[in-house]
């Protein structure tokens, strides 16, 4: 599964990228990201469930969505990285700067808090 899926679960997008996060699929993500942008407060979950690779492109969005979100008043989530994807935004301190959860309904449930 290499394709970005979007999906609504009240007032949050939830993003299903695919296996990569990197080259030609950063396009993908990205516009659906920008989506999020023009919609009132942007709120979005990346489910990382399926993604099998994050590159520097890839951690460059997440960095710049995430900036661009909060200063619109939102937040980008991350959820359910791979074990070689968590190790990365570990080792890159993305972690530091995005909220990961265990799944995407937790990401989802805490916008509300």
């Amino acid at each position: 599964m290499n394709t970005v899926e979007q999906s609504k679960q009240g007032a949050v997008t939830v993003i299903r990228c695919g296996e990569l996060l990197a080259e030609d699929r950063i396009a993908a993500v990205s516009e659906a990201l920008e989506c999020c942008l023009h919609k009132g407060i942007p709120m979005a979950v990346l489910d990382l469930q399926n993604t099998q690779l994050i590159d520097s492109e890839g951690l460059e969005l997440l960095l710049d969505t995430s900036e661009q979100f909060r200063r619109r008043g939102g937040a980008v989530k991350l959820a359910m990285p791979t074990d070689l994807c968590a190790e990365i935004l570990s080792l890159t301190m993305v972690e530091q700067e995005i909220q990961i959860f265990d799944n995407s309904n937790q990401a989802v449930r805490s916008f509300v808090r």
